[in-house]
Order: structure tokens, then sequence, then C-alpha cells
């Protein structure tokens, strides 16, 4: 988690880096003055994770540039919460986030099998 210590999350990156591991750092309610001042790690992957308790609406791809352009240095980028299948299309699109976690519209499904395909359809073109 983003809220956690600096200190922390330099030990699990060390760790992570030691064993050849990716560590993702997710970003569920985090200010942007702590993603400052946890934006070093490079081989990191920071995950842009909007509740869907939250009752407002979710642009995916319009927090994905936002994002992008508060903290360029940040080069790999994952998303979560509340993506449906037109979000991930135009999120493909953009070719900015590396990975797109999909919970409810996949599990929620009468056929989770056929949402994964088309899931992986629309993002892989």
């Amino acid at each position: 988690m983003g809220a956690a210590s600096v200190a922390t999350l330099e030990a699990c990156y060390d760790v992570a880096q030691k064993e050849n591991k990716t560590m993702m750092i997710d970003l569920l309610e985090v200010s942007d003055e702590k993603i400052a001042k946890i934006k070093h790690f490079p081989n990191a992957i920071y995950a842009l994770h909007h509740s869907v308790d939250r009752n407002d609406h979710f642009d995916a791809a319009a927090s994905v540039e936002v994002f992008h352009q508060k903290f360029p240095e940040i080069k790999r980028l994952a998303i979560a919460g509340g993506i449906d299948l037109k979000q991930a299309q135009i999120l493909a699109e953009q070719r900015i986030i590396e990975v797109i976690i999909v919970g409810s519209k996949i599990a929620k499904t009468a056929d989770p099998m056929k949402a994964v395909n088309e899931f992986m359809g629309a993002v892989h073109k």
C-alpha cells in the first residue's frame, strides 16, 4: 500500500529487487503529496486504484492522463477499480498503462470466462 511508510516501501522494494520480483504500490486514497515522496522506485508498478464504493463517476483514461502528466517519471502504471470493457479498450489504446486490473466486471458475471475473453480481446488488438 502506498500509504505505508517510505521506509517500509523501501524495505519491500529492496526485497523485490533482490528476489528479481516486481513490487506493486497500490495508490488507493494516496495523496499527490505522498506519491511525490514515494515515486523513486523505478521498477515498481504504481497502481491507480479507484474505490468502487465511491459514488463519483470514474473516468479511468482521464485519470491516467492526469497522473501521467503530474508524475511523468513514474513509468510503470496499473489501474483498478470499476474498469469496464469500454474503459479497458480506451486504456489499451493510450499505451500508458502496463496492467489493467478487472474485478467485478468479470467475477460478477454469469459467465466469467466469456468476460475474460472479451477483456483480453479488447486490450490485445
